[in-house]
């Protein structure tokens, strides 16, 4: 006894709905994972903004007078003077 295709329709009716769950669920499931990825990019981006706005959030003038204090001391003159040949 063959069954009628209406029957045949209704009896398949519960794993047309199992599949259409799994592949939602799925789908998801990547969506979730491009997310959490792209916040923790984010995230890392924002860190590294940060740690390069402490590092350049000095007194410049400051630095630059460290840096030049000692400058005084040495002489820019050169005792011997090296003549430079030019090759023809």
């Amino acid at each position: 006894m063959k069954q009628e295709p209406i029957k045949k329709y209704k009896n398949e009716k519960g794993s047309v709905t199992v599949f259409v769950t799994i592949s939602m669920i799925f789908f998801i499931i990547i969506l979730i994972g491009i997310y959490l990825s792209s916040s923790q990019t984010l995230f890392k981006e924002n860190a590294d903004i940060n740690e390069i706005i402490k590092s350049y959030d000095m007194d410049m003038e400051q630095i630059y007078q460290e840096k030049t204090k000692d400058l005084s001391s040495i002489s820019l003159y050169k005792p011997k003077c090296y003549k430079i040949k030019y090759f023809s």
